[in-house]
This record gives C-alpha cells, structure tokens and sequence, in this order.
C-alpha cells in the first residue's frame, strides 16, 4: 500500500513537471523527463481500486475515481462515506470523483441457467467454487433482473459499471449485445 501511495505521488510528479525530481521512500530521482506530456489537463484520472480500509483511504486521499469488486450494494454506500471522510481529512474535494463497480455479469432467459454458467465460468477461472456467491455478489439473470440489481448499486452512489461477462468465450459477444441493448 505504502508502494501504491508513492507510486501515485511519482506518476503525477512525472506526468506535471519537466524535469520532475522525487525523493521518496520508494523511489528517488531529480531531473527526470516523461515526454510527450499526457494531453489530459491537469492529467489523467487515477482510479484506486479496492475494498480495504487502506484503499478507501487512498481513494479519498489521492484517487480521481475508485473501483469496487466483490461487494453488496450496502457495502458499497458504507465504502463511499469512507472515502468521503478520508478527503475531506485531506482537504480534498470530491467534485469530479467517478465511483464505479467491476460487475461479473451474466445475462440469460432466466436466472438460473445465467447462475449456471456464471458459477461454472468464475468456479474455473479462480479454482473455487463460487456457487455460494453467486447470489451476493453476482449480477446474474434476464436483463430486467441485472437492472434491478444494477439499480441498487447506482442507488448507493455508483455511477459507473466496468461490466465483465461472464460465460462460454462463444457467447461473449451475445452477452455483450444483450447488456448494451437491454442493460
């Protein structure tokens, strides 16, 4: 974490100054150049992802966005007072944060073949058995169904959704047509 936090700190040294110079824990340069120069004024956005107090409080402290993964939508609110408390203790404004949420996302004609290969695909993926999350953490069903779930997730402040389909490779393209035409 402590890498994380100076990383950031050095990649926005970098990305402003010409030459830059850091001295930090981790890392220690002077006169060091990055060109060209990133075109996002004042650079571009650093989104910090995670669910950990400590990410929370990055996010607040350093992030212009932050991601979640593998929370319920009241975890999400509580994470989101975390962050906002960590900034306003830094002194910063959130105006322009972007909260967002990786979803693992399964869309079917009913919920429990879309359960089906959602388990099956991330059981594989991550070797362990994921049936028990399923229904916490998945975003799984007909497209009314993942909306209604999705509609949680905005309602405790997301306004963004990485969305990840999750199924047979063949169906990918499915799955995405299906969650940008009916999601």
């Amino acid at each position: 974490g402590a890498r994380v936090t100076e990383g950031i700190e050095v990649v926005r040294a970098l990305w402003r100054d010409s030459p830059a110079t850091f001295k930090g824990r981790f890392t220690a340069f002077e006169g060091v150049s990055i060109d060209p120069k990133p075109v996002q004024r004042p650079a571009p956005p650093i989104w910090i992802g995670g669910r950990s107090d400590a990410a929370l409080a990055r996010a607040g402290r350093q992030g212009d966005g932050w991601v979640s993964y593998v929370v319920q939508p009241d975890r999400y609110r509580q994470s989101l007072d975390k962050i906002r408390a960590a900034a306003a203790g830094a002194g910063r404004s959130l105006d322009g944060f972007v909260a967002a949420h990786l979803t693992f996302i399964t869309v079917g004609r009913d919920y429990e073949s879309a359960e089906r290969r959602w388990v099956e695909r991330l059981s594989r993926r991550y070797a362990q058995d994921f049936g028990p999350l399923a229904r916490k953490y998945g975003v799984i069903g007909t497209p009314a169904q993942c909306v209604e779930q999705l509609d949680r997730f905005a309602s405790a402040g997301c306004g963004y959704f990485l969305m990840n389909p999750i199924g047979d490779p063949a169906d990918e393209r499915d799955q995405i047509e299906a969650i940008a035409a009916d999601i």
